[in-house]
């Protein structure tokens, strides 16, 4: 008997897109199946009302299992169990399995099932949805061949152009074997399609797919990797071989021709090879497309005006590209400092200038190396490498003189360079097969023009027997300053058209490089103005000798660019040069004294001028560092006073790179503004010692009259002194707390003796008369040539922090910073010496009455410093 079914789960099974049924679970009885739809009934070979109603076991399957009737066996994995929103049913999910069911005529056939177990008014039912798993591999098999094929051309798409490879290049690498990559460019699909149709464009793109497949061998495996894009992987080839691989992709671009009837089309080939110039997929890839991208900018040269197959050159169109490059370079050596885009879209313009060119390189000498500086058709990994100037010549494969005349030398492929013993095949011979002179005449540029050429050294991978490659050295004033590489993939040998084309683009280049020097020399000129205004205004602040000499050691260093600059200071009582300062990445740590004539130094003292050596270690007495590993271009100024006294040397030093006349002229001017300024502060400091003699001579005056008091004003000076340090205070107000110190009593100096030198206690008259004493020092002081701030410390030193001191009673921040600190340094002294009304207190009891009256009498923070300076 058939139970009332609700009617969602009815809806469900009826509306499913797959076949689909309910099965019934009652326990001690095979399951049956409860409903159905038709595509479930299609499937088994029933109509949908026969099954209804039938056991399970029908289908030829074991049914579900009785012993467990909320499961969703047979067989399945239990994926989700939920309730479903809106339903009166739960159900538990399995994944899906394959079962072998029977069809009516006896005949068996794969089901792919997957079941729900569901509850239903509180009974078990089993919902299965079942689908046909012969058809779904049949088109899953059918849906991959189609994702790893073009559906036009039929070749291999890019995904499978990716996975082969990566096989491909495993296998080779298993074997030992060979592998090239090749990547061919459509040219002019686009033209194709805008002038002739799309259809058109794919008539083009099928039948150079087909002559493809009937020019290669069944091994070699053939894709489309989208547009106008082919990509070809060939087994057991290298570069020997690729002459004739070229040939059949030229070969399948005729039959295309004809057979399309479209004479302008034309293929663009680059190429990589495994494992001669890498083994990285990535690598192999972008080689082969730079190489291509490169063919293919020849050929837009070539629809420019250059007829390859007829061998010459548009006059007319190359003298259009040849005055834009030259108007492109006049800009830009008027716009500073040539950037890597611009080197690249240069070199880019020569490639398509030169006839029959198709990649390039350009190298720069920065240093001593030729740097690799832009890249056409090669992998740009490659910039940023250097190489030598030998090496570079190597390279080049002429003459010395040839090289520094900037003459043009093509090297041809490696048969002919071997018959040609390394030179390029004379024109004027009957046995050379050049269609053109393999170099101008051969008269040497007129040297009063800067002539300029370029040249990087190729991938070594590079096959000789595939290319022709064009070097012109780029020379200004009578120096190689960059070589200029042109290359031709395909082996064509470079024509005068081509030489003549290249010498003008090096003689732009030349020009280029001369501006940017010239621009290189008036920065550098503008620099060293600025370093040696900035040196002045730094000499200008400078109070004290030590400062200037810090100051001279530093800007050395970076003015100079150097290792090291270390100032020696010439000691007359001694007769010896002793470092005091030295700055830089390789400074001296420890002091280095010279007595007279030993050592670089005095070699340059004793000859009252600069002198330079390119290697100091190789030089007797030379200024040895020890962590100094590479040869060092040292340099020894001395310093004068104007009345020809020597003062002492400035010692600098850096790597490599040898001191110009430039540097000469430069520290020159700057010694110069050093020695002015040490005198100006050996002068100043003269005068402040005489001011601090002076004012010592005051403090000592006034304990001539209070003898209890001796030695308190060289104590507090120097406590002073150590304050100022760990408050941090800068040299003016470091100088106004040391100055304060001497002077914080003098208002003492006009009390009367009865008071001043009262042995017992004051009357509130007396204390009252004795409080004048800051007032009138504060007076006293302003009279005299002190540092600012030191008065107002005279002044207030007697102000408590809770407001309770004299004269002003002031209280907290409001109290001068020097009067603050100055208050805590003046009573522990008091408390550490003895006086006729008590005895002196050790230190840490002056410590303790310190902390007691913190907050009180003194600021909190004075005290801590204070004590954690005294270590209390």
């Amino acid at each position: 008997m058939t139970p009332t079914l609700p009617p969602d789960i009815l809806t469900l099974i009826r509306h499913a897109p797959e076949g689909m049924a309910l099965l019934s679970v009652w326990a001690g009885k095979p399951g049956q199946i409860v409903a159905c739809n038709e595509e479930y009934a299609r499937l088994h070979g029933y109509p949908a009302d026969r099954l209804i109603g039938q056991p399970f076991t029908v289908l030829g399957s074991p049914g579900p299992d009785n012993s467990a009737p909320d499961s969703p066996a047979p067989g399945g994995v239990v994926l989700e169990t939920d309730t479903a929103p809106g339903t009166s049913w739960s159900r538990t999910v399995t994944a899906a399995t394959e079962e072998l069911r029977v069809q009516p005529d006896g005949t068996t056939h794969l089901v792919e099932v997957a079941r729900s177990a569901v509850r239903l008014q509180g009974s078990p039912y089993l919902l299965e949805s079942a689908r046909d798993a012969d058809a779904r591999r049949a088109l899953i098999a059918q849906l991959s061949e189609g994702a790893l094929q073009d559906a036009l051309t039929g070749l291999g798409n890019r995904r499978a152009f990716e996975q082969d490879l990566e096989l491909e290049l495993a296998r080779a690498a298993r074997h030992h074997y060979p592998l090239t990559v090749l990547m061919a460019d459509l040219d002019g699909l686009k033209r194709v399609n805008d002038e002739r149709g799309h259809d058109q464009g794919d008539a083009l793109l099928r039948t150079f797919a087909a002559s493809l497949r009937a020019q290669f061998r069944t091994s070699d495996r053939l894709y489309r990797l989208g547009g106008d894009e082919f990509a070809a992987i060939l087994t057991h080839a290298d570069t020997a071989t690729f002459n004739r691989v070229l040939g059949r992709v030229h070969g399948a671009m005729i039959q295309t021709r004809e057979q399309t009837g479209l004479p302008g089309a034309d293929v663009s080939v680059g190429y990589s090879t495994y494992p001669q110039e890498s083994s990285s997929q990535g690598d192999l890839v972008r080689l082969a497309d730079e190489r291509m991208y490169g063919q293919k900018r020849a050929h837009h040269g070539a629809e420019l005006g250059v007829s390859r197959a007829a061998g010459h050159t548009d006059a007319t169109i190359q003298s259009v590209l040849r005055r834009t490059v030259r108007l492109t370079f006049a800009l830009l050596s008027h716009a500073g400092e040539p950037t890597p885009l611009d080197w690249a879209t240069l070199l880019e313009a020569a490639v398509i200038a030169v006839p029959d060119a198709e990649c390039g390189s350009l190298s720069v000498l920065e240093d001593h190396r030729f740097v690799l500086r832009a890249l056409v058709g090669q992998p740009q990994t490659r910039l940023g490498q250097s190489h030598t100037p030998q090496e570079a010549l190597r390279h080049y494969g002429g003459s010395e003189e040839e090289w520094r005349h900037g003459r043009p030398h093509i090297q041809v492929d490696a048969a002919k360079a071997k018959a040609a013993s390394g030179v390029a095949p004379d024109p004027a011979s009957p046995d050379s097969d050049s269609p053109g002179p393999a170099s101008p005449d051969p008269t040497p540029p007129d040297p009063a023009t800067p002539v300029a050429r370029a040249s990087v050294t190729p991938a070594p991978s590079q096959a000789a027997s595939t290319r022709t490659a064009l070097c012109v050295p780029v020379v200004v004033e009578q120096k190689v300053v960059a070589h200029i590489d042109i290359e031709s993939l395909v082996g064509t040998v470079f024509g005068a058209e081509s030489l003549y084309s290249a010498l003008e683009f090096a003689e732009q280049v030349a020009a280029l490089l001369a501006s940017r020097e010239r621009l290189a020399r008036e920065t550098n000129r503008r620099r060293e103005l600025e370093a040696l205004a900035a040196l002045n205004v730094a000499l200008s602040h400078a109070r004290t000798p030590e400062t200037v000499e810090q100051v001279l050691a530093d800007q050395a260093v970076e003015l100079l660019v150097t290792r090291y600059a270390t100032y020696l200071k010439y000691d007359p009582q001694t007769d010896c040069l002793a470092s005091t300062v030295s700055s830089g990445k390789l400074a001296e740590t420890r002091q280095v004294v010279l007595p007279r004539g030993v050592g670089l130094s005095w070699q340059a003292a004793e000859a009252r001028q600069i002198t330079r050596y390119d290697d100091a270690r190789t030089e007797a007495g030379g200024y040895q560092h020890e962590q100094l590993t590479v040869s060092l271009s040292t340099l020894y100024a001395p310093l004068l006073s104007s009345g020809g006294q020597l003062l002492g040397v400035l010692a600098v030093g850096r790597e490599a790179s040898p001191f110009s006349d430039l540097d000469v002229m430069l520290v020159q001017a700057m010694i110069s503004a050093a020695a002015t300024s040490l005198e100006r502060t050996g002068e100043a400091a003269v005068i402040v010692q005489a001011r601090m003699g002076a004012l010592h001579a005051v403090g000592l005056a006034l304990e001539t009259r209070d003898f209890e008091t001796r030695g308190h004003t060289e104590r507090v000076a120097s406590l002073s002194q150590q304050m100022a340090v760990a408050l941090g205070l800068d040299a003016r107000q470091a100088a106004a707390l040391h100055e304060g110190a001497f002077l914080h009593d003098i208002g003492k100096l006009s009390l009367p003796d009865e008071v001043l030198l009262k042995p017992g206690a004051l009357t509130p008259e007396e204390r009252a008369l004795m409080q004048t004493h800051a007032q009138i020092g504060f007076d006293l002081s302003r009279r005299l040539p002190s540092q600012p701030g030191a008065d107002l410390l005279i002044l207030h030193h007697h102000e408590w922090w809770n407001g309770e001191g004299y004269p002003h009673r002031l209280s907290g921040e409001v109290i001068p910073l020097l009067a603050r600190a100055f208050a805590v340094i003046d009573v522990y002294d008091a408390l550490i010496s003895e006086r006729s009304y008590k005895r002196a207190w050790s230190e840490q009891e002056a410590a303790s009455e310190l902390r007691r009256l913190s907050g009180t009498q003194f600021d909190p923070q004075m005290v801590r410093v204070f004590l954690e300076m005294l270590k209390l």
